[in-house]
């Protein structure tokens, strides 16, 4: 909470108005619904490159994807919201990356195993000569 926004609360006179600024966010010195106006950017794979997710208040809600100069897509609340589960189902249904790991452990371990086969069976055909 910024300077801002304490002398907002101060200044309210109900506590009704205490609580619509206490519970909003300030954007732009104006008041907005809460956890709007919230923009996460990341490096891209590519140098240079920036990826933008932006939570807007615009009407309730929406999610901007895309890169710092370009919207790729504007998600609306229903849409973000499926995008979230799916997401978080991929995520448990994976155990969170475990199970792929789990499988490629034993995927190491059957390719040695047949390798270890194989160089015994080479082995066995060149120490009896027939």
């Amino acid at each position: 909470m910024d300077k801002y926004q304490w002398r907002q609360i101060r200044r309210a006179r109900t506590i009704e108005d205490k609580a619509f600024v206490l519970l909003g966010d300030d954007w732009g010195g104006n008041p907005s619904p809460p956890g709007g106006n919230v923009t996460i950017r990341t490096k891209g794979r590519e140098q240079g490159v920036e990826h933008v997710f932006s939570w807007q208040s615009n009407d309730g809600f929406e999610l901007g994807i895309g890169y710092s100069d370009q919207w790729l897509v504007h998600l609306g609340r229903r849409e973000a919201a499926w995008l979230w589960w799916a997401i978080t189902l991929r995520a448990l249904s994976t155990w969170f990356g475990l199970r792929r790991w789990l499988w490629y452990q034993l995927l190491t371990r059957r390719v040695q195993a047949t390798q270890q086969n194989r160089d015994r069976q080479e082995n066995a055909k060149t120490s009896f000569p027939q």
